[in-house]
């Protein structure tokens, strides 16, 4: 356990908790920055991302010449990019 002066302790158990949410924040935002997509709330590495939809369909097609699933017409599913 963590003690500060004049706060809460912080305990191992809620660090460990915290760390990997974080981690897949910041591997979220910069995935953003770099690709131009979208992550679920709850997604994680590897999982299929949301094409932007700042995006044009002719954009995408040069970005994603494989295509995308698209269960709703503003929806556009692609694999995680590397």
């Amino acid at each position: 356990m963590i003690c500060r002066p004049n706060r809460l302790p912080i305990s191992s158990t809620a660090v460990r908790a915290v760390l990997p949410r974080s981690s897949r924040k910041i591997d979220s935002l910069q995935m953003t920055a770099k690709h131009r997509v979208a992550t679920p709330a709850d997604w994680k590495q590897g999982e299929d991302v949301i094409i932007a939809g700042s995006v044009s369909d002719d954009e995408a097609k040069t970005i994603y010449p494989k295509g995308w699933k698209a269960p709703k017409p503003y929806i556009r599913i692609v694999p995680q990019p590397r």
